[in-house]
């Protein structure tokens, strides 16, 4: 390849990491650093190092733009973007500051990408930063739709439904996207009501809703328990043929019938789903879950195996038998699930599925068990959570030592962990060591630690 085979060579990178194809992209990589062409045409090299980032090769995609001799807007924001869809928004956020340091000034681009990381972890304080610099270059949110739907997510996912509304009533023109946005922020922040608030507004709007607004609405009357919109929704997404060809619709709309109580209703829009996926079969057995019929959750899993189901890979349905099984007592059930996943589906437990053994062994009163698993848990585990299990089983069976213990271990990792008082009080308070317990008070004060939970949140 040489370089006046230039476009050809920028538009078979471009599709190479289309494809996420990393074979390719390495083979034309290394053919673009025998010809030099990182230090003779930036244009390449970022192409290159986009590619790269596509197919979650971070490593090499930071080499390439190291090799760039003058990074400019485009190559910074090639490797902030790939940080931000690999999930890696320390680094996006790392990589933003690195590049107002060398002088480059960001772009619509890079704002939003960076808006995407502060969204992602939860980085209210530099998403505000963000904002008020865009706020400095006027007219540019009123001309830039994306860009505002992108501050209306950030403030949702940060929890601050109030400034994501503000942003959103400054939009011109809101599209389907600005409304989505706004709608799964009151969602997600357990504000159904307003979500469909906003979604009875935005069709008075005349905005189309999409296959994407339809599921946040279905979650929305889930949570809030309004069956009668979801049944109207179900009505308009089958009418336009959404539910046949949006299999993430159809599983929600499995979903809230079983939420709100019309189980059969839920077995029907199932079984009427096309080719099955590991998602709805998730939902259908998190539907069992719900009214209780443990035993029945190990049948539909045989069920979706034989059926040719891929749940090899899948980890959260392992999870819901966990959870079946320590919520139903059926301990040595939990403990063979637990075995088979790691043996037989050579799958890693995530700290879900510790927690949940924790829990599970801690219920049956299986203490040297739970310690045992929580002790075995990979190191790079937040110890915390299964810790606070263990509290929890210990408030169950009044085993003050072992919840002493935990409490112990809790305080020594974060040691203004208000979760881990709360327990250790509830284990003092249902043992009767009131002067204990007023004690635990005094220190959790000496700490400065504000208590927000009730004493009472984690007893079961």
């Amino acid at each position: 390849m040489h370089f006046e085979d230039r476009f050809s060579l920028v538009s078979l990178i471009k599709s190479f990491g289309k494809e996420k194809n990393i074979c390719k992209v390495r083979g034309i990589g290394a053919k673009i650093l025998e010809e030099d062409l990182i230090t003779k045409d930036i244009h390449v090299a970022t192409c290159l190092l986009n590619a790269y980032a596509k197919c979650g090769a971070l490593i090499e995609a930071q080499e390439i733009f190291e090799q760039i001799l003058a990074p400019d807007v485009v190559s910074w924001n090639a490797l902030i973007a790939g940080y931000v869809q690999n999930g890696l928004a320390n680094e996006a956020l790392q990589c933003f500051k690195d590049m107002k340091d060398e002088g480059v000034s960001p772009n619509v681009v890079t704002y939003t990408c960076i808006l995407k990381a502060c969204g992602s972890i939860g980085c209210l304080d530099i998403g505000e930063w963000i904002h008020s610099e865009i706020g400095r270059r006027p007219g540019l949110l009123a001309k830039e739709v994306a860009l505002s739907n992108t501050l209306v997510d950030m403030y949702a996912k940060c929890g601050v439904m109030e400034k994501a509304l503000e942003v959103f009533d400054d939009i011109p023109v809101p599209d389907v996207v600005s409304w989505n946005a706004l709608i799964v922020g009151y969602a997600q922040n357990g504000l159904g009501e307003e979500a469909l608030s906003f979604f009875c507004r935005m069709r008075d709007e005349h905005i189309t809703p999409d296959a994407f607004t339809f599921s946040c609405v279905l979650k929305a009357c889930a949570d809030v328990g309004a069956l009668e919109m979801g049944q109207e929704i179900h009505v308009e997404v089958s009418k336009q043929g959404l539910v046949e060809r949006d299999i993430v619709l159809g599983t929600t709309l499995v979903d809230m019938y079983a939420k709100c109580g019309l189980f059969k209703k839920a077995q029907e829009v199932f079984k009427a789903l096309p080719g099955e996926d590991i998602v709805s079969w998730n939902a259908i057995m998190a539907a069992y879950v719900q009214v209780g019929q443990a035993r029945k959750i190990f049948r539909l899993f045989r069920q979706m195996m034989a059926e040719g189901v891929d749940a090899t890979s899948d980890i959260v349905a392992f999870l819901l038998l966990l959870t079946v099984c320590s919520h139903a007592g059926l301990t040595k059930e939990g403990q063979m699930v637990f075995e088979r996943m790691k043996t037989v589906y050579c799958l890693s437990p995530t700290l879900d599925h510790y927690t949940c053994m924790v829990d599970l062994l801690g219920r049956a009163g299986q203490f040297y068990n739970a310690v045992c698993i929580l002790e075995h848990a990979p190191s790079s585990c937040d110890r915390i959570p299964l810790l606070l299990a263990l509290m929890g089983a210990c408030y169950k069976w009044v085993n003050v030592e072992l919840g002493k213990w935990a409490f112990k271990q809790s305080v020594e990792l974060d040691e203004k962990c208000e979760a881990a008082y709360v327990c250790m009080g509830n284990i003092y308070a249902v043992a009767g060591m009131h002067s204990e317990a007023e004690k635990l008070d005094a220190l959790r004060m000496r700490n400065d630690i504000a208590c927000k939970i009730p004493i009472h949140l984690l007893v079961d």
